[in-house]
């Protein structure tokens, strides 16, 4: 009973583990946000794309 108990336990720690997430917010989200925000979004393929503000005093 107590080997069953375990392996019961161990399925479904391995069943647990072997789920794959997917990201948070698309890409879409982002730019959204970025531009709601204030800042120019920049598309990058490769790395996924970012934010960038512009601090003040720079020109």
């Amino acid at each position: 009973m107590r080997a069953l108990a375990g392996l019961l336990v161990a399925v479904a720690l391995a069943g647990c583990g072997s789920v794959a997430f997917g990201p948070a917010y698309t890409e879409d989200e982002l730019a959204r946000m970025c531009l709601r925000r204030g800042g120019t979004w920049y598309a990058d393929e490769l790395r996924g794309g970012h934010c960038e503000f512009e601090g003040t005093g720079f020109m």
